[in-house]
């Protein structure tokens, strides 16, 4: 059995899920922005995987403020 090694890994801390159409053509895709770091583009050909990337995402972007009980978004979807 092959072991799987990580890459490397995307800070998301302050990123964007968009829905991007374009992203990689002939293909289901979104992008992450940030207002000062780099913009990552995912694509896939099944629509179902990109829908649980994206609800991932924006799930682990989430900002929490524990002073309260009320929860505030980091993301948006255009």
């Amino acid at each position: 059995m092959q072991e799987t090694r990580i890459k490397g890994y995307i800070n998301i801390i302050g990123y964007k899920v968009l829905a991007d159409e374009n992203t990689d053509p002939g293909r289901y895709g979104f992008r992450i922005m940030h207002d000062t770091d780099k913009m990552y583009f995912f694509s896939s050909a099944e629509q179902n995987v990109i829908r649980e990337w994206m609800k991932a995402i924006m799930k682990a972007t989430i900002g929490r403020d524990y002073s309260s009980k009320q929860l505030q978004d980091a993301f948006c979807i255009v």
